[in-house]
């Protein structure tokens, strides 16, 4: 881990953050993060398990020794 590099990453997200209206909307939210989300890709350890969450398509982000009963 280092502490300077993630400062640099939160600063950027923050600016892609901050350079355009906030969204309303789910659809424009959702929008929003999965552009934010294609900045950095996926760390090779994360595991990524696409599944279907009531009709909606959507993934599990799991990371190793994570304790899947404990989820965000």
């Amino acid at each position: 881990m280092d502490p300077a590099r993630d400062l640099d990453e939160i600063a950027a997200i923050r600016a892609i953050l901050a350079s355009a209206p906030r969204p309303v909307g789910w659809d424009e939210r959702r929008r929003r993060i999965a552009a934010v989300g294609t900045v950095w890709p996926v760390a090779g350890d994360i595991a990524v398990q696409k599944v279907d969450a009531g009709g909606v398509p959507a993934e599990w982000s799991l990371a190793p020794g994570s304790d899947p009963g404990r989820v965000l």
